[in-house]
């Protein structure tokens, strides 16, 4: 029963270890800088910007985005400013 307790335990708080290091934003695309890798989004009247490795696949190209296009972003909040942020994922919001 200890075994499980703790299997149990160890699973909740890595759960909420991640979800405390990853953020999600929705909103729309202001600025497009292909040079830095980066979106400027209006998220709820904050601007925020993020950074978007080109090497990482696991999002949608900047390339392919488009002022206006409206995206959902996760990201992560850790060692960053209060509007810059490292995009772990980027999906256009249809």
């Amino acid at each position: 029963m200890r075994k499980i307790l703790a299997l149990a335990t160890g699973a909740v708080m890595t759960l909420a270890a991640g979800a405390a290091i990853a953020d999600e934003a929705k909103g729309e695309i202001t600025q497009i800088d292909n040079v830095a890798n980066r979106i400027h989004l209006m998220d709820g009247g904050k601007e925020m910007i993020f950074a978007l490795s080109p090497s990482n696949t696991s999002f949608v190209k900047i390339s392919d985005l488009m002022v206006g296009d409206k995206v959902m972003v996760f990201y992560s909040s850790a060692g960053k400013s209060d509007i810059s942020f490292n995009a772990l994922h980027v999906a256009k919001d249809e």
